[in-house]
């Protein structure tokens, strides 16, 4: 199953590279990717074969500062609560906020166009929220006002 995404993603013309201490793991990051989405993004993808699963993250390119973590707690469910596919996910030890997807393959023949379903739709999904936690990151917008905009999307 590892090797249908490692060959899914060099078809897409990525870099990535597994961690010599647990080679079930994809890594790669993504740039610049348009005008209007993530400048940065790092990803993270994990084949669990006996388990049959596969869990994708997109992880976010800054920490939430301990003093802010309550109101990215609050901001993180009230989106997550609007999200049909995937869910955001903040790290109470370091502030790291991620996306996942993920998919148990089990009775489920993993093809090109499932693998860009978690993929892509775990990318696009990050880039639609990207500029939000960003504006509320650097208290350019209100908790308030960075639900409102998460409503009328």
């Amino acid at each position: 199953m590892l090797k249908k995404f490692k060959n899914y993603l060099k078809k897409l013309g990525l870099d990535f590279y597994s961690p010599k201490e647990d080679k079930n793991i994809i890594l790669f990051e993504l740039k610049d990717m348009d005008k209007n989405a993530t400048k940065e993004l790092k990803c993270l993808l994990s084949v669990e074969e006996n388990d049959k699963r596969v869990i994708f993250y997109s992880l976010l390119s800054f920490n939430v500062p301990k003093e802010r973590m309550l109101t990215f707690a609050e901001f993180i469910i009230r989106l997550n609560s609007i999200i049909f596919f995937g869910n955001f996910e903040m790290d109470f030890e370091d502030g790291q906020i991620r996306f996942k997807t993920s998919l148990i393959y089990e009775d489920c023949k993993l093809t090109n166009d499932v693998m860009k379903h978690i993929i892509d739709g775990n990318i696009t999904i990050t880039n639609i929220h990207f500029n939000t936690f960003e504006e509320l990151m650097k208290e350019k917008i209100s908790l308030k006002d960075a639900i409102t905009k998460i409503e009328n999307l």
